[in-house]
């Protein structure tokens, strides 16, 4: 797509959905058939190579395509592949290329090849031309500060910062020697003929062509070139081309007077991007919100806990193990976890958060191992959703139009919570765009659910991690009003996608996992909500008042 291919799909509806449509159907063939039949498919599709260059580009991107496919043995998910090609592509280096990485077709023995003279060495080509052998190094400008030349009694090499007047000559003689090297080099690669270009350089007397011929300037070598093509050694043609061209006076004319434009429009200043924490910390967003965290501070060091214990409870607490935990969930295959990978991006992200703690990779994978094997209400577990079942840090917005009310937004929360009161600090009016990440969307026998990953340290037992508990917690921290907004977004999300959407039947509710009391074996760490469809209804209401209004 270009700019205005992507404008148009922005503007069509129905492009929109048919381009929706069409990328969610490439992922099901990419997970159901392999990378390479949903690649060719997509390739014959979409793909229109130049007819001047559709030879090359042909043979190129089939022969990515090749070697992703190859990739995607060892990268089964879209995410891991597309991370394996960055990689790659950043580590690409045409000059130490493997022999896999390289193709070439026959046609390229047609084509000019732009080669160094180090990396012509050992090869032949039919014609050469050498442009650059009369432009020498510019000896009197700059004075290096470090150098490295060789001694003349025993050859070892020096380096010398600051180098005398010696050393300097000894390197410069080196410089020389070698540009005259790699000179021969040049000259002898071609087969039937070479081209020496050379031109009236400034820095004429010090290139390899000038030291070769002992020709100390412009005319010198003139002579010495037309002596060898006496002498039957080689052929000189001489060009005549201006040292640059003519100097054109650009005349502009006088440019009028210029009054800028009067605004008269108006500026809406209580439109504002709001999010979860915008509404529970009263706070404005300038700029995009960022994932709603356990952003509590880390503790000082608590007295009474354990001398040593299970990670879960020995993690230090604080946001950065929040991100550490969901860092490592969001980018791990449930059915098929690479605990190897995902424990060295989290040793690399987060060095100083597992100081201290003694083995603890074989630590952190058995907790993982637990979080994945532990029940969920839906009757799944972690380790049972399959890669495209699950959708990670889902972003959304969805429009606010709030109503006038302050305090609607705090009566829905409450009725939700059968009457205890749930008051929200200085309400303002919504309006604007709500932002947010859900940690975990999957679906599990045709229903969807809303996942949220808590790293809340609540006790050193996992019996503090009980549904009375988790309710206490949810509740204080107004999670509620957290997991009813990511529903809602969902909600919508769903009923532009599903046919005969109903929210009864496709939305199975929310789950708040407390990772630290997440077990196999018993009911711990797992807060679960049922849909409220009342308060649902309410709160998608709220947002669109002015349009319901209407």
């Amino acid at each position: 797509y270009d700019t205005a291919a992507l404008y148009a799909l922005r503007q069509d509806e129905h492009l929109w959905a048919a381009a929706c449509a069409e990328l969610a159907a490439l992922r099901q063939q990419w997970f159901g058939q392999g990378f390479m039949k949903m690649a060719l498919g997509l390739y014959q599709r979409h793909l229109q190579p130049l007819p001047a260059r559709h030879e090359r580009m042909l043979t190129n991107s089939l022969h990515l395509l090749e070697l992703l496919q190859a990739a995607s043995q060892h990268h089964r998910q879209p995410e891991a592949l597309l991370h394996w090609f960055a990689t790659a592509r950043l580590e690409a280096d045409g000059s130490t290329g493997t022999e896999i990485q390289q193709l070439r077709l026959e046609s390229d023995g047609k084509l000019i090849r732009l080669v160094t003279l180090h990396g012509a060495k050992g090869l032949e080509y039919p014609v050469v031309f050498l442009p650059f052998v009369s432009y020498g190094r510019d000896e009197g400008r700059q004075r290096p500060g470090i150098v490295r030349y060789h001694q003349r009694d025993d050859f070892s090499a020096r380096h010398a910062l600051e180098p005398t007047e010696q050393e300097l000559a000894y390197y410069r003689e080196e410089q020389a020697a070698e540009d005259i090297r790699l000179l021969y080099v040049g000259a002898t690669r071609g087969v039937r003929r070479v081209y020496l270009m050379a031109a009236a350089f400034t820095s004429l007397r010090t290139s390899p062509l000038a030291r070769c011929l002992s020709a100390v300037s412009w005319e010198a070598l003139q002579n010495q070139v037309e002596d060898m093509a006496a002498a039957g050694d080689c052929t000189s043609l001489l060009l005549d081309a201006p040292g640059s061209a003519p100097a054109v006076a650009a005349t502009a004319a006088p440019a009028a007077a210029l009054t800028p434009a009067r605004f008269t429009g108006r500026i809406e200043r209580d439109w504002w991007l709001s999010s979860f924490s915008a509404l529970t910390r009263n706070v404005r967003h300038g700029g995009l919100s960022t994932p709603d965290r356990d952003g509590a501070p880390a503790p000082l060091a608590d007295p009474s806990a354990p001398a040593a214990g299970e990670l879960r409870f020995a993690l230090r607490r604080g946001a950065e193990a929040g991100n550490l935990l969901h860092d490592v969930l969001e980018h791990l295959d449930f059915q098929h976890p690479d605990f190897e990978q995902a424990l060295d991006q989290a040793e690399r992200r987060y060095p100083n958060l597992l100081l201290g703690q003694s083995d603890w990779r074989a630590a952190l994978t058995q907790w993982m191992t637990q979080q994945l094997a532990a029940p969920l209400p839906s009757g799944a577990r972690l380790a049972d959703l399959a890669h495209h079942n699950t959708l990670r840090e889902v972003e959304f917005y969805f429009p606010m139009q709030g109503s006038d009310d302050p305090d609607a937004l705090g009566r829905i929360l409450t009725r939700h919570r059968k009457g205890s009161e749930a008051p929200l600090p200085a309400p303002v009016r919504l309006k604007g765009m709500m932002h947010g990440y859900i940690d975990l969307v999957y679906a599990w026998e045709n229903r969807y659910y809303v996942v949220d990953y808590k790293s809340t340290f609540l006790g050193y037992r996992l019996g503090d991690y009980g549904a009375a508990a988790l309710a206490a917690d949810v509740q204080q921290n107004v999670y509620d009003l957290q997991y009813l907004l990511y529903t809602l977004a969902l909600h919508r999300y769903l009923r532009t996608r599903l046919p005969d959407y109903d929210p009864a039947q496709h939305l199975g509710g929310v789950h708040y996992l407390y990772l630290r009391g997440l077990h196999p074996q018993g009911d711990t760490g797992v807060y679960h909500r049922a849909v409220d469809l009342e308060a649902l209804a309410a709160l998608d209401a709220f947002f669109q008042a002015r349009e319901t209004s209407a």
